[in-house]
């Protein structure tokens, strides 16, 4: 299922996730990208779940939608919601088990950061589907989310240490998944962005560009 968390305070959003991609035959790959961003709409985002299906890659549609200059966030969400609706409930009624997919969106609003979160479960959106927070709040999703109750909040709204906080904190469910799942892998891919719309990205907690 893979691991992911975004972190809100008045001063900066953090975003990050493993880059682990599993697949129904149990092997995997530790290079799908999971976290993105685009600097010029001012957008770092997130997710976990159905990654590629029938040969479809969602990741890569549901980029190219947000990378749009011409919607605004709700807008595509909208859209993404559509997709992801019929994608889960295709792969749920054709495999019968339960299928994820959940999406953190940040945006900068006039100097001001923003969370939306879609959550969907074989082609049903939850009805918090789309949320919009402002300041101090955070959320996490897919497996072992145990581990964030060991995030420090000290670090976690510091920016200079934010990065190695979240970092540590996707390495545990790393570590926690090794003897269950096996889902989580990879490299810790992680996004900040400042008030004032300015993104930094890090790779295993180091300043460093994807």
């Amino acid at each position: 299922m893979s691991f992911n968390h975004v972190n809100l305070n008045k001063d900066f959003v953090i975003i990050g996730s493993d880059s682990r991609e599993c697949f129904q035959d149990k092997s995997y790959r530790n290079n799908r990208q999971k976290t993105f961003i685009n600097r010029d709409l001012k957008i770092c985002w997130s997710y976990t779940g159905l990654t590629t299906f029938h040969d479809i890659d969602n990741i890569k549609i549901i980029k190219n939608i947000i990378d749009m200059n011409n919607s605004d966030i709700v807008e595509k969400l909208t859209i993404i919601e559509s997709i992801m609706n019929f994608q889960t409930r295709r792969y749920y009624e054709e495999n019968k088990r339960d299928i994820y997919f959940d999406m953190f969106v940040c945006c900068n609003e006039e100097e001001q950061n923003a969370v939306y979160v879609l959550e969907i479960k074989n082609g049903l959106s939850n009805i918090e589907k789309k949320k919009k927070y402002y300041t101090d709040f955070f959320i996490s999703s897919g497996v072992h989310l145990e581990v964030e109750k060991q995030i420090n909040i000290n670090n976690i709204t510091d920016s200079q240490l934010a990065p190695r906080e979240l970092n540590r904190i996707i390495h545990l469910a790393m570590d926690a998944s090794k003897n269950d799942d096996n889902t989580i892998g990879g490299q810790a891919y992680i996004a900040l962005m400042e008030n004032d719309g300015n993104i930094t990205t890090y790779i295993n907690g180091k300043e460093a560009e994807f």
